[in-house]
């Protein structure tokens, strides 16, 4: 007969951690792959992550459809900055801290005019207010205003929506009428702006004629 084998437990150990920011909690020691016990603090802060990368996913992902590969390595990062003070701060988030942010600061929007968004009452129209700089023949756009809604929670997104508007450079001033669908009365609105430059009646293509931007809204 076979020498029977004693089976040895592997001795687990544990330090105790004494953080500010997640108060006192234990961890096993460098090298070990045990489960770790978490301190209530650090779970809290855990949760508010995952809660701030979903919110922040939603935008994400929308404006990347409105722009394609117009992003750059910053901007996801930026967004989740925008969200996680407010959660550090203990305000009620919301889209308000995005406004006026522009997707990437070397090829802002300003840099073709000034641009913002108000809403026409009654109904969920929307009407975008544009003052465009240049000489008139250089003053030719092709507007894309996208609709991010979601609701009061900012966690579910609703359909997307994008309308267009092709100015033609004849006014330096004006507005644009904007008929989004409607939503629920309690549905939270982000409003990005994609502005293209156009020659011949075709976008030109190049970044430096282009911007992306979160609109700011008045009223």
């Amino acid at each position: 007969m076979g020498k029977k084998r004693k089976s040895k437990g592997k001795k687990v150990r544990y330090i105790l951690v004494r953080s500010k920011a997640y108060g006192d909690h234990y961890r096993a020691v460098r090298g070990s792959y045990t489960e770790i016990f978490l301190a209530d603090g650090m779970k809290e802060s855990t949760a508010k992550q995952t809660t701030a990368n979903l919110m922040a996913k939603i935008i994400f992902d929308a404006v990347n459809d409105l722009a394609p590969g117009f992003k750059d390595t910053v901007f996801w990062s930026k967004l989740l900055q925008k969200i996680r003070a407010q959660q550090k701060e203990g305000k009620l988030i919301s889209y308000l801290p995005l406004e006026k942010m522009e997707m990437r600061p070397n090829y802002r929007t300003n840099k073709h005019g000034y641009f913002y968004i108000k809403p026409q009452y009654p109904g969920p129209n929307m009407v975008l207010d544009y003052t465009l700089y240049g000489p008139a023949t250089d003053r030719a756009y092709l507007m894309s205003i996208l609709r991010i809604a979601t609701d009061e929670t900012l966690l579910n997104a609703y359909p997307a929506e994008v309308l267009t508007a092709q100015l033609s450079g004849e006014l330096q001033k004006g507005e644009v009428l904007l008929r989004f669908s409607e939503l629920p009365a309690n549905a939270q609105c982000l409003y990005v702006l994609k502005c293209e430059k156009l020659k011949d009646g075709k976008v030109v293509g190049t970044l430096a004629r282009m911007g992306v931007a979160f609109l700011r809204k008045i009223g």
